[in-house]
């Protein structure tokens, strides 16, 4: 008798005594869609998650790879693409940044390398104050007198000749055959600038001190300047002729680099002073909080600073004099030429 009785009387047993469906009573086979009939046929709500993922990263890897290989295709196809790209980028920088720009910042300089010179007179005082109460004598604030002293005479000199130079540079016009030297000295420029600023900020980092990241910016504003005047050779007096023999073209060159200089005169009268400024700042906040062989650490980078906003101070008489001299040697090598040209 017990090997005839039917299996189904088991399972039907097994149903009430747990109160729940069997699987092999299931209609689809599935245990899930047996208990929840109403998710029947549906996936599974992290498979569909996968799913779309998998979708959208295979869409975004055939774009990026896409438009690297159409990249790679149209240089090897056309090499000299990144040369047009370049001409055409300093074409655009041209066109959007006219030569009144650089007169603007210059002017700003100007203002800044003033206000620069006043506030480093009272930032000196307030450090040589420092000094003499840390070291108990009245030595530091004499030499603090001496230093706003000094002040006042390289700030007039700054003031009588920072436009001077213009009128010797629209005094002696100088000619060069192609654009393309201009273009290839604003590019260097730009981008050596730009490099230089992040060398400048990797080893501050490194170090933890303030003053790399002050040279670095210093040198970026000037190398943008140097990069400014060679997008536009009118600034320098400078005009392209393809009429210019190569002994011209010589003195073109040579002229250009010192004209540009003489130009770039007072946006690092204002740089320089107010990078000195700051740095004289730092100097002064690190002394008063710093003890032992921190106060000699504060009074060496206060010496560094007050050099540097000494020597830009004095930089515009300095160009000055250095252009008026240059000039003189121009002059003779254009006679010296004018002497082959006639006896030829």
């Amino acid at each position: 008798m017990t090997d005839d009785a039917d299996p189904k009387d088991d399972t039907d047993v097994s149903e009430e005594a747990t109160g729940r469906p069997s699987a092999t009573k299931g209609e689809t086979g599935n245990i899930i869609d047996d208990l929840h009939p109403e998710y029947q046929g549906q996936e599974p709500v992290g498979r569909e998650k996968v799913k779309t993922f998998a979708k959208n990263a295979g869409t975004w890897f055939r774009k990026v790879f896409g438009s690297l290989f159409s990249g790679l295709k149209a240089v090897f196809s056309d090499p000299l693409i990144c040369v047009r790209k370049l001409d055409g980028l300093l074409e655009w920088t041209r066109a959007s940044f006219s030569a009144e720009w650089f007169d603007i910042m210059s002017r700003w300089a100007v203002k800044s390398g003033h206000v620069g010179l006043v506030t480093s007179a009272v930032v000196g005082l307030l450090f040589v104050i420092t000094v003499a109460v840390r070291t108990t004598t009245l030595a530091p604030i004499f030499g603090g007198l001496g230093f706003i002293l000094l002040l006042i005479v390289v700030q007039y000199t700054a003031e009588k000749f920072i436009n001077a130079g213009v009128t010797l540079i629209n005094s002696s016009p100088s000619v060069l055959t192609s654009r393309a030297f201009l273009q290839c000295i604003a590019l260097i420029a730009e981008v050596g600038g730009l490099l230089f600023l992040i060398r400048c900020i990797v080893v501050a980092f490194k170090l933890k001190i303030l003053a790399p990241f002050w040279m670095g910016l210093g040198t970026a504003v000037l190398c943008d300047s140097i990069a400014f005047v060679a997008i536009h050779p009118a600034l320098a007096n400078t005009s392209i002729s393809e009429r210019a023999s190569a002994g011209e073209e010589a003195i073109g060159i040579l002229s250009f680099f010192v004209k540009t200089f003489m130009r770039l005169v007072p946006i690092a009268f204002g740089t320089g002073v107010v990078v000195g400024v700051l740095a004289l700042l730092g100097a002064t906040l690190k002394l008063m909080v710093s003890s032992g062989t921190g106060l000699s650490a504060g009074i060496g980078q206060s010496m560094a600073s007050v050099q540097i906003i000494i020597w830009s101070a004095l930089l515009p008489l300095v160009a000055y004099v250095s252009f008026a001299v240059f000039c003189l040697l121009v002059d003779l090598l254009r006679a010296v030429l004018s002497l082959n040209k006639n006896g030829r």
